[in-house]
């Protein structure tokens, strides 16, 4: 596709036909990159964004501010506000509705694109009411899997469901939910593409780790043959952690050194307990400055990453890690 798009205006009569060829404008075709957060922007999309850019595209990012919206900004990204919750709310879900479509009218967007679960469910919906010509989601992980309850199947499916509808195409960053998608009848086989995560997975090769792997555990305090179980997310219900902490209590009960490692925030939800674990725990914030490192150099033996939620696994780390 080209980045550039002609915008074309009616001539009033055949008499203008020369003035209005004349007056013809081209511009970037303009896309609007549409997430929950803005650490979804950071984390997930500024090197998509950049890329575009870089190819000629107008693109700015539409999501909800929080703590990386100044990386965001200080990346080059051009970012449009808009209040997301997380959860559901009805109300508040509506208010992001109308302020969504208000703005894709607005801005006259190409493209609308949208990305994570919240924006999947609002963001098509308010680009086919604005009359957006072409509307993508891409699925970063399907919100159920195989063995999820029944009833996350029936909940998750339908937020699936409800996306691909309203997207005119999909996009995949996982094989795997490509088959999923077309069995169960989302979306036509035609219009779901496999784009893969854009992990260069030579950072994950045996080699590099070999070399990183001391100096990292050393820099986070870890003894040698000490062994860390690592988990990445949110300190969230959802995400498994009640399940983990449990687990770990009983692999320490049963050698005592274990270290837990969680890269995410350091805050836990309530109904999330760590304290059985709390004297062996180390929980690395987003900004910290080994996070990535060590989410995936702890992984190695006698080391483990815990792929664990309710809900999903992340397609970009299952990925890295069985690729490596």
């Amino acid at each position: 596709m080209s980045a550039r798009s002609p915008i074309e205006t009616r001539p009033d009569s055949s008499s203008s036909r020369g003035v209005e060829a004349a007056r013809t404008a081209v511009r970037p075709i303009r896309i609007a990159q549409v997430a929950t957060t803005a650490a979804s922007i950071r984390y997930l999309l500024t090197d998509h964004i950049q890329r575009l850019t870089d190819e000629g595209y107008d693109v700015e990012a539409v999501c909800a501010p929080d703590d990386n919206l100044p990386k965001v900004e200080r990346a080059g990204i051009r970012v449009r506000l808009i209040p997301f919750e997380r959860e559901p709310s009805p109300r508040a879900d509506l208010k992001t509705l109308l302020a969504l479509r208000a703005l894709f009218r607005e801005r006259r967007y190409h493209v609308v694109h949208s990305h994570t679960p919240k924006a999947g469910l609002l963001a098509p919906l308010a680009g086919r009411l604005a009359g957006t010509p072409v509307v993508l989601h891409t699925v970063h992980g399907l919100l159920f899997h195989d063995r999820s309850p029944w009833q996350n199947k029936l909940l998750g499916g339908a937020c699936e469901l409800w996306t691909a509808k309203l997207a005119h195409r999909l996009l995949s960053q996982s094989r795997e939910d490509i088959d999923v998608v077309r069995r169960v009848h989302f979306k036509r086989a035609d219009a779901v593409d496999y784009i893969g995560n854009g992990i260069d997975i030579a950072r994950f090769s045996p080699d590099v780790a070999a070399r990183a792997r001391e100096a990292t555990r050393a820099a986070l305090g870890i003894a040698p043959g000490e062994v860390v179980v690592g988990m990445v997310g949110r300190l969230v219900r959802e995400k498994g952690f009640v399940e983990f902490f449990e687990a770990m209590r009983r692999a320490m009960a049963a050698r005592s050194v274990v270290r837990t490692l969680i890269v995410g925030r350091d805050v836990p939800e309530p109904g999330v307990t760590v304290l059985a674990v709390e004297p062996m725990l180390m929980i690395l914030p987003p900004s910290a400055p080994n996070c990535f490192t060590a989410s995936w150099v702890v992984r190695r033996s006698p080391s483990t990453l815990v792929l664990n939620c309710r809900w999903n696994c992340s397609s970009v780390i299952s990925s890295s890690t069985a690729n490596s």
